[in-house]
């Protein structure tokens, strides 16, 4: 397929994924705080953390380096049958060992009803997720089966939402539709690949060297939740529940708009693994005319915007105009990371870029936490995504610099 195709149809497909994911929120949002309240609402978008951090582990940077190998083997059937079983095996085994920590921790130091969710809800929910291997239909350039997937669990939670969420006893309903879709939809893909492809979700042989060949990227994409997830996790036991839904609507809202972000670099990914040419300066520029409007929209109308979606009770939001501004650096940092370190196989310098960053972010957002609680947070999360750009330009500067004295040496 033509480069300029693939790129496009990934990015429509992709697209579709993403702008579902900005409206249907939107829908339930308002939907959702004022029939559950604050309380529960705050437990479930809790709930909502808990799963999207489970997402990192269990991907194993399968999003990174499976996409870059299935890429690079796209016409070699036999070496993908390789790729997949080995990136779902460490999938499949870090989904357990994932899930009973989650429930563990929950049971020691958050409330009864969220570790019933864990388990009734979670498990099953990690299961279809690592069934599912969104990751290797991005690496085969095959994004329309992630719309499909995407479109089928997002309209089922909608129609849920909107035809029988109208106070707090529902609540298990939202759970239900939230996470067996991705259940039913695992098995369908699982079973399909199985009885075409006689794909395999483990095996042991081999476990251990992909664990070792991923652990540059694993530590890269987990260091930053040690400033981002897991002081949200905190800050939920130890701030009152109204300001802490405040922050998630706030952390939530400015995510879903980094989302449009995301597309890009996840429709060029798979090309950039196969291409030796360089298009960083391209994906910055496109990054910061997607970046800059909206940040002028939030801080200009974001209030008025939060009163007409979420309601008065969440108008007093000071969290999303101090997140707003990161929208800019996490664009340009993730330009540099999927549009350079990743593809050209610089796993190494990704990693240490992002334990620096990440150590003196963890500091900062302890000390800033301490003192102003959930503002802290919020201001710790802006700087700590703009030291992440600083970082990755000045080591980006320093490796074309190291390769274009070489160059003329030679």
């Amino acid at each position: 397929m033509n480069k300029k195709k693939e790129i496009l149809r990934n990015i429509l497909t992709l697209s579709t994924v993403h702008v579902l994911g900005l409206i249907i929120p939107i829908i339930t949002m308002p939907i959702l705080s004022r029939a559950m309240g604050a309380d529960i609402y705050g437990k479930y978008l809790l709930f909502l953390t808990i799963i999207v951090f489970g997402h990192t582990i269990i991907d194993y940077g399968a999003q990174y380096t499976g996409v870059r190998d299935i890429s690079k083997n796209k016409n070699n059937k036999n070496r993908i049958n390789i790729i997949y079983t080995k990136n779902q095996s460490v999938r499949f085994l870090l989904s357990i060992i994932y899930s009973l920590l989650a429930v563990i921790y929950s049971y020691c130091f958050l409330e009864t009803i969220l570790t019933k969710w864990l388990i009734y809800y979670a498990v099953p929910y990690f299961l279809g997720y690592v069934l599912v291997c969104f990751w290797f239909f991005q690496g085969l350039s095959k994004s329309q089966y992630i719309l499909y997937i995407s479109l089928f669990g997002k309209i089922v939670n909608l129609l849920v939402i909107l035809l029988f969420i109208n106070n707090q006893n529902y609540i298990e309903l939202v759970m239900l539709s939230t996470c067996y879709p991705m259940l039913l939809c695992g098995l369908v893909v699982f079973f399909t690949l199985y009885s075409k492809k006689k794909y395999s979700i483990l095996k042991i042989k081999g476990l251990k060297k992909q664990l070792k060949d991923g652990y540059n990227i694993f530590i890269g994409i987990l260091a930053p939740n040690f400033y981002n997830a897991i002081p949200t996790i905190y800050l939920s036991s130890t701030s009152s529940p109204l300001e802490f839904a405040k922050y998630i609507v706030a952390i939530k809202l400015c995510g879903i708009i980094t989302s449009f972000q995301d597309v890009l670099s996840k429709a060029i990914y798979p090309i950039l693994a196969r291409e030796e040419k360089n298009h960083l300066y391209k994906i910055l520029w496109i990054n910061i005319i997607i970046a800059a409007p909206i940040i002028l929209i939030i801080i200009f109308l974001g209030k008025g915007i939060i009163n007409l979606f979420l309601g008065s009770q969440y108008n007093d939001n000071i969290y999303i105009y101090l997140i707003s501004i990161s929208i800019l650096f996490v664009g340009m940092a993730n330009a540099y990371s999927q549009g350079y370190f990743i593809p050209k196989k610089l796993d190494k310098e990704y990693r240490n870029i992002s334990l620096r960053i990440s150590i003196i972010s963890s500091l900062l957002t302890i000390i800033l936490i301490y003192f102003l609680g959930l503002i802290g947070g919020a201001i710790s999360l802006t700087i700590a995504r703009t030291l992440f750009y600083i970082d990755y330009k000045i080591t980006y500067d320093k490796i074309e610099k190291r390769s274009n004295k070489i160059g003329k040496n030679q």
